[in-house]
């Protein structure tokens, strides 16, 4: 797909929502870290250019998941697939499957 990235990896996803509620509440606790095994998990990430439209179809986050699944192969497909959206340095991702139900 023209313009989108797909970056494929390990990724801590009980990191990232632990960040996303703490983001949410527009609070961050430091030092609160509490030692959890890591949990990694083979995650595929879609980042939409800046320049893209600001709305996105429910057709068109079907085409960029799978496109992910693509980008990742066949061999080792991801566990779970983020959407990507960067705005003035902020960077929001979301669920795929959970928006799409899959």
């Amino acid at each position: 797909m023209r313009g989108v990235e797909v970056i494929c990896g390990l990724v801590e996803t009980a990191k990232l929502e632990e960040n996303r509620t703490q983001r949410k509440r527009k609070h961050n606790k430091v030092g609160s870290a509490v030692d959890q095994p890591v949990n990694r998990r083979w995650c595929a990430f879609v980042v939409l250019p800046v320049t893209m439209e600001p709305s996105v179809t429910m057709n068109r986050m079907a085409e960029l998941y799978d496109s992910a699944l693509e980008a990742c192969g066949p061999l080792r497909p991801p566990e779970r697939v983020y959407l990507c959206l960067v705005d003035g340095g902020i960077i929001s991702y979301y669920q795929l499957a959970m928006i799409l139900g899959v």
